[in-house]
C-alpha cells in the first residue's frame, strides 16, 4: 500500500512539475532539463530523499512521497500564480 502512495506521489508530482515550470518559463525546456536530472538522482540512483516515485524502502519509509505529494499542490498553486501574473502582464 505504501509503494502504491509513492507511485500516486509521483504520478501527480510529474505533470505538476512541468505545469508549473511551463507556466513560468513560457516553454517546455527548463522541465525536460530539471526532469531528466531528478529522474537520473532520484529514482535511477539509490538518492532517498529525491525518490519521487517512492522505487526504494528508504525513501518509502521515510515518507518522502507524502512530501512530493505535497510539493505537488504547490506545484499546482504556482502553476496557477505563473499563469494569473502572465496575464496580468
Amino acid at each position: 500500500l505504501a509503494a502504491l502512495g509513492g507511485w500516486l506521489a509521483g504520478a501527480l508530482f510529474i505533470p505538476a512539475l512541468a505545469l508549473c515550470l511551463g507556466a513560468w518559463s513560457g516553454g517546455s525546456k527548463l522541465f525536460e532539463a530539471v526532469y531528466t536530472v531528478l529522474w537520473y538522482v532520484g529514482p535511477m540512483q539509490p538518492v532517498a530523499a529525491l525518490d519521487f516515485m517512492g522505487a526504494s524502502n528508504a525513501a518509502v519509509a521515510s515518507g518522502i512521497p507524502l512530501v512530493f505529494g505535497l510539493a505537488a499542490a504547490a506545484l499546482v498553486a504556482g502553476a496557477v500564480a505563473g499563469r494569473r501574473f502572465k496575464m496580468v502582464r
